[in-house]
């Protein structure tokens, strides 16, 4: 552990650094990121659908996703039994 006392040279320095610290992202990305949340909330896949769209530059339509029941039973084989019924 680092101890800084106040009467010490880099004091304010230091300060500052910490004072900097989780705001090397700014505000609109966070208001970015909290919008994006918010619509997947409420519009669940359709909104997944839209912002693929936006940033990938890719059109998924429901049928894109859709999974076989010969996936799900591979996937299912490949989780320990205790996780396995926890996700059940």
């Amino acid at each position: 552990m680092k101890v800084i006392r106040t009467g010490d040279d880099a004091f304010e320095s230091f300060l500052g650094r910490i004072k900097l610290r989780g705001k090397a992202v700014d505000g609109k990305l966070w208001e970015t990121v909290r919008e994006i949340c918010s619509d997947v909330a409420a519009e669940g896949d359709q909104a997944l659908f839209r912002y693929t769209e936006k940033f990938d530059g890719y059109r998924l339509e429901k049928d894109d996703i859709a999974v076989s029941n010969a996936e799900w039973e591979e996937a299912a084989s490949l989780v320990a039994g205790d996780d396995l019924e926890i996700l059940k």
